[in-house]
Parts: C-alpha cells; structure tokens; sequence
C-alpha cells in the first residue's frame, strides 16, 4: 500500500507516494543517481501551468509525465478517447515517485 504525503510547493500541492518524506523532495530532485519520476496531475484546462512546471522540474533533473492532450484547453477528443487518457493517466501516477498537482486559484478538476 502506498503511503500518501502532502505539502504546498508554491502555488501547487504535491503529493509523495511510496513511502517518499516530504523532506526528501527537494534531495530526490538533486541526486546524481536514479531521477525521481514526477506525474504533474489537475485540470487540463492549465495547460501553461504544465508546460511551464515540466520545463521547471525538467531542468532540476525529474522524469516528468503528464497529460499530453489538454482537452478542457482545445484539444478535440472523443468520449472513448477521454476513458483511454483516464487509464493511462493512471498508469503513470502508479509509476510515479510523486505527483504534482495543478491547484490554480483552489480549482484543479
């Protein structure tokens, strides 16, 4: 069973599983060994918000996934579509260290 953590990075909320310290975040981040891998996770309709924390987590050396199809920010899909994202969202929050919420102005879907 994974063990749940949570703390306010900014204007985002972040959630550590397996077993992951909060205080151990900021050094996962840092190490030269095995990059953390980080699920960013919220309302898609933040598009910019996960662009931009990619880039940031990206460069302080984090594996990052997230969605790759922002359907509440244009992107067309289908319902069938919607239910496959769902699933595969998933899988990478289960392969994740810890994931990032999108919590802008208390919304994050």
């Amino acid at each position: 069973m994974k063990k749940h953590f949570v703390m306010k990075v900014d204007a985002y909320h972040v959630l550590l599983v397996d077993g992951v310290n909060v205080a151990d975040m900021d050094t996962l981040l840092k190490q030269n060994t095995m990059p953390p891998i980080v699920t960013l996770c919220g309302s898609t309709k933040f598009k910019e918000d996960f662009l931009n924390l990619n880039k940031i987590l990206t460069l302080e050396g984090a594996i990052v996934l997230m969605p790759g199809v922002f359907a509440h920010s244009g992107d067309e899909i289908t319902d069938q579509d919607k239910r496959n994202l769902d699933k595969l969202h998933k899988r990478k929050i289960s392969m994740s260290d810890f994931i990032i919420i999108v919590d802008k102005d208390g919304y994050y879907g």
